[in-house]
């Protein structure tokens, strides 16, 4: 009997090191850095996922979404889209 209480009290505190910290800390965070999260739902399946980026992060991801497009665009003019 007692090592099953001690067991249960063992795994009641393995399962609370693995919680995740409070949401108010993380919007705590979010707020001092210029980061802005939402909730994107991946291709292939159903469940949202919260992204958080910084203003640079947006920034940058929208220079390389550009210079993607003017490569691919520079490619289709050449002749040479799909190989």
């Amino acid at each position: 009997m007692r090592k099953n209480r001690l067991l249960l009290t063992l795994i009641t505190l393995a399962l609370a090191a693995c919680a995740e910290a409070p949401v108010q800390t993380q919007v705590a965070e979010a707020k001092t850095n210029d980061t802005t999260c939402v909730l994107e739902t991946p291709t292939g399946t159903t469940i949202p996922k919260k992204l958080c980026r910084t203003e640079a992060q947006r920034a940058a991801d929208k220079e390389a979404v550009k210079e993607f497009d003017n490569l691919r665009r520079t490619n289709a003019s050449d002749g040479r889209a799909g190989r």
